[in-house]
């Protein structure tokens, strides 16, 4: 699992970077993570494990599909970035890992 860096803005993941596959970061809000939080265990083992192994092995990366009001609106990105991949493992409402086939995870 690859680390995070916290801050007052929220946690930064690694991720690869979609225009020239190097790592870069990704910037979870700390709005974000206290939403997750208040969806119970599944959500946070799922965004602690999952979320970083989406972010390192994606699939298909889509950009431009929306925007959020905790996105720096003077970016000149066209939106926001989405990683999509089918981990091979998920987590109970419990927050007990459990093997799953053919979920596509978004992040």
């Amino acid at each position: 699992m690859a680390e995070p860096l916290t801050s007052r803005r929220g946690v930064r993941w690694p991720a690869v970077d979609p225009r020239n596959g190097k790592q870069c970061e990704v910037l979870i809000s700390q709005r974000r993570i206290r939403w997750l939080g208040q969806l119970g265990f599944r959500a946070i083992r799922e965004a602690e494990y999952i979320v970083s192994w989406v972010l390192m092995h994606p699939t298909m990366i889509y950009e431009g599909l929306r925007r959020d009001d905790d996105e720096d609106q003077r970016s000149q990105s066209d939106g926001w970035i989405c990683y999509s991949a089918a981990p091979k493992f998920g987590f109970n409402n419990d927050g007990n890992e459990i093997e799953v086939r053919g979920d596509v995870m978004l992040v």
